[in-house]
């Protein structure tokens, strides 16, 4: 008999064995308590920040705007011109498509606030 080496196309496919198909079920055990375990963290740290730091999640809600726009006028379909206000300080500002140009800027009186005074009889 001559000896022959056996290509792949000659090789003789054989049923896997039960060994190898347990070997495959615990690898997708493996591969699923994985990421069972890396939500489950990832679940943990979600709840932790929001429950000791809730300021990182969301801004506070009692924050005071200190800009506001004014007044604004459309020069062409280009350019406008803005008045910004920051606190007792109003800027004029030209703004383009592709610049912005600080015109001028002036104090102007504050914007007066209702105060509730108390009074202890």
């Amino acid at each position: 008999m001559v000896n022959q080496v056996l290509t792949p196309a000659r090789q003789i496919n054989r049923p896997q064995t039960s060994k190898a198909n347990a070997m495959d079920t615990l690898e997708a055990v493996r591969i699923i308590a994985g990421l069972l375990f890396t939500v489950g963290l990832m679940l943990a740290a979600w709840l932790a920040v929001r429950r000791f730091a809730p300021g990182m999640l969301r801004s506070a809600p009692n924050t005071e705007k200190r800009l506001t726009i004014t007044d604004t006028l459309a020069l062409d379909a280009r350019r406008r011109m803005v008045i910004v206000r920051d606190g007792d300080t109003e800027h004029v500002l030209l703004l383009g498509l592709t610049q912005e140009t600080f015109i001028e800027s002036r104090a102007v009186k504050p914007i007066s606030k209702i105060t509730v005074e108390r009074t202890t009889p």
